[in-house]
C-alpha cells in the first residue's frame, strides 16, 4: 500500500461503508490503499451501490469499525 488517510478523517478510505481495498496500519492510525485511482463500491452509504474514491466523503460516514 503506497498511500493513506488518517483513521480521523471522515471520507471512504475510513467509512464502514466503503468496500474498496485497504488496510489498516500497525497502530490503526491510518488506512492505507494503493492510490488515489483505485474505487470501492459505496455498500449501504450515502452513494449506495456507486464506485467511490477513497477521498470521497458524505454525510452518512461511519466510522470503520477496525479503526475504534
Amino acid at each position: 500500500m503506497s498511500t493513506g488517510k488518517p483513521s480521523n478523517w471522515q471520507v471512504c478510505a475510513t467509512c464502514t461503508h466503503w468496500a474498496g481495498p485497504r488496510q489498516v496500519s500497525t497502530f490503526r492510525e491510518r488506512v492505507e490503499y494503493d492510490s488515489e485511482r483505485v474505487r470501492g463500491e459505496c455498500v449501504g452509504g450515502g452513494w449506495n451501490r456507486t464506485q467511490r474514491s477513497p477521498s470521497a466523503s458524505c454525510s452518512q460516514w461511519v466510522k470503520w469499525m477496525v479503526l475504534k
